[in-house]
């Protein structure tokens, strides 16, 4: 790339980068703490049991209907009262929370008739829960709200009521609410407001109308078909822990079963782990920390050979499908149900720098939209998304609305931020949108806690430095020539302090970046730490280090994974420490029933890759710590 362009293109990342911190929070992140009511507290305030405005009786857990929308975003003009309260000089307000039409979301969940979501502001300093308040005077009418968990159009407005027609309904039909939208914010005091969290959260069994409620089981054997608590995938063909099937006639949590321990939690059996699919996989960034994590990689899906013969060196036993995404959708042969599903949809049409049409604009969009269609079928409990955070400047906001409403049209919650990887120990500040989704019946995780700091405070450990991070490739100077040749710079640069993180994102062509001493670049194998890979990890050639810079940063998938896997235990009741005993058949399985060492790992490679195939770049094996 000529030199002048390319900082060009730098500097205008920079720019669109400020641009979106006007409206969004890209400050590192802090702990959540609960909701701040954006009504002040008042020591004056009484509350009533009920209170009459015109032929209405008020009351708690009524929901009303504003003469006009309040002046808030997607202009909520419905309110569930949550408290009567009259103030100190006796006025009477309706404090309670609000509620939107669908058609008033931007898209983000289907423009359906009477369907609304509840909105919700969190103020991460403040533990009370978020309200506004309302006069009497401003209600129009008393309205029925059906709060279910139940997927649409279950519950809708009654066959007889739609003889009235389309008008009537909106006025007089039944609400029916089944998600819930909450913005994080720092805090809900200091102007400007930037959110820097969303979520949009399908309504719990526990929180739906008795009337209208479904067990999550069920929710979630109609979706999949069950599940099996502790992951799916028993190596030698073994049993696992009980699974969750609609159809089965018996009481599954209430009958005895012998891979429960005394505390009720769930045994697993030898081997048993979550099973996961990566799908645009690239070189296998995602893929290798989902199997650091612990989860056992079943499929790969990528169509530039590069890539896929890099992926098929370091995981030559899951299924690698070298072909369009589109091909595997609509392959009939290519049938997987995983536990857990990673997206990294190609991101060039999104980026801040991107201002030209390109060629492939077309097909990028048609990937980020495949997205829905591998979600319907692959059917994960959880999965992932990663993208470039351009998608979600002002100019594309149509586009991920659509790719939001690809997840919910299905009932899965959604949740996503901008994360700066560093904090999740990467030594770059790289900034990328990151999902995540849980399918029906789930709870959606939270995002992992940071673990890295600029300061290192607060128990959190400080950024991960370029000398830190390429210390394995001093140690492997003198193997593997093809990672470790060093390439001299045309011209001498400034130096840089290595005990900091690089000082630009790592990009396909290596993002400008060079070796902190000014004189040469960095090497292949330099660039691969950098961006979060084990140094065992292998790379096909040509073009490593675009596949190096294309990929989701290993160590950062591994905290996320190692989180997912946490959050699914703790929903399936699993218990890790003891499991059913089997014996192993020679040469498979795991010495260890949840989590696969790189070791192991690396030895399976290492067999495999003994045959005659295309040359691979190996690299030699050390520990990752």
């Amino acid at each position: 790339m000529d030199r002048a362009i390319a900082i060009d293109d730098e500097d205008l990342e920079s720019k669109l980068t400020i641009d979106l911190q006007n409206v969004i929070d890209l400050t590192d992140d802090v702990p959540h703490a609960a909701a701040r009511a954006a009504t002040p507290r008042n020591d004056g305030e009484s509350y009533l049991d009920n209170y009459i405005e015109g032929s209405y009786r008020l009351r708690e857990g009524v929901v009303v209907e504003l003469k006009n929308a309040l002046d808030l975003k997607f202009s909520p003009a419905f309110l569930r009262i949550a408290k009567v309260v009259q103030k100190r000089d006796g006025q009477i307000v309706l404090r309670g929370s609000t509620y939107a039409r669908a058609r008033k979301m931007g898209g983000k969940v289907l423009r359906k008739l009477n369907e609304v979501c509840w909105i919700e502001l969190i103020d991460c300093s403040d533990p009370q829960p978020w309200t506004v308040d309302i006069n009497p005077s401003d209600i129009l009418r008393i309205r029925e709200m059906r709060t279910t968990n139940s997927p649409f159009p279950k519950h809708r407005y009654d066959e007889d009521d739609a003889l009235w027609g389309k008008e009537w309904i909106e006025e007089n039909g039944p609400l029916v609410c089944r998600y819930k939208y909450f913005e994080y914010y720092a805090d809900l005091v200091t102007k400007p407001y930037k959110p820097r969290e969303w979520a949009l959260i399908c309504v719990t069994e526990d929180e739906a109308d008795a009337k209208y409620k479904e067990t999550s089981d069920a929710l979630v054997a109609q979706w999949r078909g069950g599940k099996v608590r502790g992951g799916s995938y028993v190596p030698h063909g073994g049993l696992g822990a009980e699974l969750i099937d609609l159809d089965s006639d018996l009481d599954v949590d209430n009958v005895a079963n012998p891979r429960r321990g005394q505390d009720d939690r769930v045994k697993l059996a030898y081997g048993q782990r979550y099973s996961a699919g990566d799908t645009f996989s690239g070189a296998g960034g995602a893929s290798r920390g989902m199997t650091q994590a612990g989860a056992h990689l079943e499929f790969t899906i990528d169509h530039w050979n590069h890539a896929v013969a890099s992926i098929k060196k370091n995981f030559p036993l899951a299924k690698n499908y070298d072909m369009e995404i589109t091909d595997f959708i609509t392959s009939k042969e290519a049938h997987h149900r995983v536990d857990m599903l990673h997206l990294s949809p190609p991101c060039q049409v999104w980026s801040p720098a991107h201002t030209v049409a390109g060629k492939n604009d077309d097909m990028n969009l048609a990937a980020l939209y495949s997205c829905t269609h591998l979600i319907e079928k692959c059917r994960p409990r959880v999965f992932t998304l990663e993208q470039t955070f351009g998608i979600l400047l002002d100019r594309f906001a149509p586009f991920f609305n659509l790719l939001i409403q690809g997840f919910t049209v299905h009932g899965y919650s959604i949740r996503w931020k901008v994360v700066n990887l560093a904090t999740y120990g990467l030594p770059q500040f790289r900034k990328r949108l990151i999902i995540i989704g849980a399918g029906p019946g789930e709870k959606l995780p939270d995002f992992p806690k940071p673990t890295h700091s600029l300061q290192g405070t607060g128990g959190l450990k400080p950024f991960v430095t370029a000398k830190q991070a390429t210390a394995p490739a001093r140690s492997n100077s003198q193997r593997n020539n093809a990672l470790n040749a060093k390439k001299l710079l045309p011209r001498v640069q400034v130096s840089w302090d290595p005990n900091t993180p690089i000082p630009r994102t790592i990009t396909c062509s290596g993002g400008q970046n060079y070796h902190w001493m000014g004189r040469r670049d960095f090497t292949l194998l330099e660039y691969a730490l950098l961006q979060g890979f084990p140094v065992q990890h292998q790379f096909s050639e040509p073009c490593v280090k675009k596949q190096i810079g294309n990929a989701f940063p290993p160590s950062v998938v591994r905290i996320i994974y190692d989180h997912l896997i946490k959050c699914l235990d703790k929903s399936d009741n699993v218990d890790r420490s003891t499991r059913i005993k089997e014996t192993p058949v020679a040469g498979e399985g795991a010495s260890n029933p949840f989590v696969i060492s790189d070791g192991e790992d690396f030895a399976e490679i290492v067999r495999v890759a003994r045959k005659p195939r295309q040359r691979a770049v190996s690299i030699t094996l050390i520990s990752d710590n």
